[in-house]
């Protein structure tokens, strides 16, 4: 068509300049006709359309406009643009929110304040620590709460110190049926069958319950998984059941004066021989901590003839054992010194970030006990070096990724 036209054609050119012709003959009074004419990147300048470059050029060739008087105009990138507020030219503008920050750009700039200002730690000249004077809402403190501190010390900061509150972030759902048991799922599944089977020795197991709570992929395919999960927690609950079968001493509610800030909790899951954590999921860094935690609080404020052991038990971090207990033994006068410590660092953790991961830290302990602690050349560099790919691929915790809180600092 292009090659051989008739008349008659559509003329798309023609169309174009017909309809623009039509609003201009439209217009009464006045016509404003804006385009995009710089590049939102670089603020390069960007042709307008064809018709209205034409417009323009027989406007400069064909009309004398008095002296000062202006017909085109272009605005900056930005609408807090100083040009806008100077009075220097035909630009304004009324906001009061931007002229602010115009204001802010012609004053000159100025030097940035940190995000967070760390107090000095030390007094002139004494050589000891500088702790402020401790909150009077933080002489009394809950153990769950030391213990969610250290799980992660960044978010404890951030919530209590510089009172941010961020919204957790929503789980994608699937687009697909899954077909195979994973992540948070297979944990509390697996917790669950731990709690439940523990004490019991049925033949139908639980099969029917998680097949009925949607759990289970359909068919076949949800007996297997469920056979599977069954091998994997069977060691858990055979130890789960020897811990069953011993006497249960009753739960109390304790408190101790843990360097002048009041430690309460209350001291469950405790039998004649110790206290007993148990879990589906991997002894990871987070549960060890957690559990030392507990383990200290019950040396420290536990009644007197309560044991002094703590085991925890869970699957194998390195897959190498179908199960793995951990046991800390006795504290003695030692557990309050410990548990001040920690409480001092949660109470300056408010104030202060905390630089610590329960994972990296983990990670960094179970590679310089391989060789030996030798805390100086290449062992440190090699145990640093898997520490620190430790703590990339997030806090260790089952079925999570890396905090936010961190990253924000």
């Amino acid at each position: 068509m292009k090659k051989y036209p008739r008349p008659g054609d559509k003329n798309e050119r023609g169309e174009d300049l017909y309809l623009f012709l039509e609003t201009l003959l439209s217009a009464r009074q006045k016509l404003i006709i804006t385009y995009t004419g710089m590049s939102i990147r670089d603020n390069s300048p960007i042709p307008c359309a064809g018709v209205v470059s034409e417009l323009m050029e027989v406007m400069d060739q064909g009309f004398v406009f008095p002296k000062g008087y202006q017909y085109r105009f272009s605005h900056p990138l930005h609408p807090f643009d100083p040009a806008y507020f100077d009075g220097s030219g035909p630009l304004f503008s009324y906001s009061g929110d931007n002229g602010r920050l115009a204001a802010a750009l012609i004053s000159g700039k100025r030097e940035p304040r940190p995000f967070v200002e760390m107090p000095d730690r030390e007094m002139p000249g004494s050589g000891e620590p500088d702790r402020e004077k401790p909150d009077e809402s933080r002489l009394s403190v809950a153990l769950e709460d030391i213990i969610r501190f250290f799980k992660n010390p960044m978010e404890g900061f951030v919530k209590n110190g510089l009172k941010i509150t961020l919204k957790p972030l929503e789980e994608e759902r699937e687009d697909r049926e899954a077909f195979a048991l994973a992540g948070l799922e297979q944990y509390f599944l697996g917790n669950l069958m731990l709690e439940k089977e523990a004490c019991r020795s049925g033949e139908a197991g639980l099969y029917p319950v998680f097949r009925a709570m949607g759990s289970l992929p359909p068919g076949r395919k949800g007996r297997l998984e469920y056979e599977r999960l069954r091998a994997l927690a069977e060691p858990l609950i055979q130890e789960a059941g020897k811990i069953s079968a011993m006497k249960r001493l009753p739960p109390v509610l304790a408190e101790t004066d843990a360097g002048g800030i009041m430690v309460s909790g209350q001291i469950t899951d405790v039998r004649e021989t110790g206290l007993y954590l148990m879990g589906f999921g991997r002894v990871n860094g987070a549960r060890l901590l957690s559990a030392w935690i507990r383990h200290v609080f019950l040396n420290a404020a536990g009644p007197g003839d309560y044991p002094r052991q703590t085991f925890l038990l869970g699957r194998d971090p390195r897959g190498k054992k179908p199960a793995a207990m951990y046991r800390f033994l006795g504290l003695g006068d030692r557990a309050r010194l410990y548990l001040g410590e920690l409480a001092g660092i949660f109470q300056d953790g408010g104030t202060t970030p905390f630089y610590f991961s329960c994972e990296t830290a983990f990670q960094l302990a179970g590679a310089l006990a391989a060789d030996g602690f030798a805390l100086t050349g290449d062992p440190l560099f090699k145990a640093m070096g898997r520490a620190r790919k430790a703590g990339r691929t997030g806090t260790g915790a089952p079925g999570k990724g890396k905090p936010v809180c961190g990253p924000l600092l």
